[in-house]
């Protein structure tokens, strides 16, 4: 009995299955209808051609090779909310693919030696630049994560603190740290001058008077900002300053550096900064 309900329902619903299929390849040949003919959603001028809506824009690479090389560190590319991802080689090599034309911010959440070493955020920075991309691919050269040994301890809720490097950092909250360095062992802040053959290729036509980065990379407040006084040869308290840093939240939304209030002094600046990344210290 069974057996033979069985064979009743699939009598029933076979026919309709198979009418069901079929439909879309019936046509009621007339020419005007929206089935087969040269002017419906099927032909050579429809969302599927060469010149349609379906018709993937034209995509390129950014390419680079990180220092110190170590195989597996990720290499970001990052516009509003769209992240290409890829891994350096043995050689450090990396290259994000399938980049549409536009502003990218390219640098590394990965870290030198923290697969082994949970306090790698504190001891190493991060290169990061903004890339366009218009209509051909971009190769980068070589790119180096910044290495940070001059570091303090960052427990405590206000203080201030001169760095090797004559940079001095102020600060009267607490420290607010990136996701990066949640698992070290115990917070520290650092900072390293910059050297000029590793300024972001994005700044190279602005007036660079001096450049300092800082580890973990995008140090935050819990409120208020830093205060940064630090040596900037060459400038006089006349001058007009800029300072360009680095906003991951931000830039990869504006495609564009992100900029803090500054003080020229002779030789000297002062900054109010939201963020401890990598600054640029710009005569306008």
């Amino acid at each position: 009995m069974k057996k033979l309900l069985l064979l009743l329902a699939l009598a029933l619903v076979l026919p309709m299955t198979l009418l069901s299929v079929g439909c879309s390849h019936i046509d009621d040949d007339d020419a005007t209808d929206d089935d087969d003919d040269a002017t419906d959603d099927d032909d050579a001028t429809d969302d599927d051609d060469a010149n349609d809506d379906d018709d993937a824009a034209p995509t390129h690479s950014i390419s680079g090779t990180i220092s110190p090389a170590e195989e597996g560190l990720t290499v970001t590319c990052c516009s509003g909310d769209t992240c290409m991802f890829s891994p350096t080689d043995g050689a450090g090599d990396f290259s994000c693919v399938d980049v549409p034309d536009g502003a990218w911010i390219v640098h590394n959440i990965g870290i030198p030696g923290a697969a082994t070493n949970p306090n790698a955020p504190l001891e190493w920075a991060s290169f990061y630049d903004i890339v366009v991309v218009d209509g051909a691919d971009v190769a980068l050269g070589t790119l180096t994560i910044p290495e940070i040994t001059d570091r303090i301890e960052a427990t405590a809720d206000n203080g201030s603190h001169t760095f090797d490097n004559d940079v001095t950092v102020t600060w009267d909250a607490a420290f607010d740290p990136p996701l990066t360095a949640i698992a070290v062992e115990t917070l520290s802040l650092g900072c390293a001058t910059l050297p000029a053959s590793q300024y972001a290729g994005s700044l190279a036509g602005e007036d660079i008077v001096a450049a300092y980065v800082f580890a973990p990379f995008e140090m935050g407040i819990e409120s208020g900002e830093f205060r940064v006084s630090a040596p900037a040869d060459g400038l006089t308290a006349a001058d007009d300053v800029t300072i360009k840093f680095a906003h991951y939240e931000t830039d990869i939304y504006s495609g564009e550096w992100s900029e803090a209030t500054g003080t020229a002094g002779d030789g000297t600046v002062d900054i109010a900064i939201e963020l401890l990344s990598v600054l640029y210290v710009i005569r306008n």
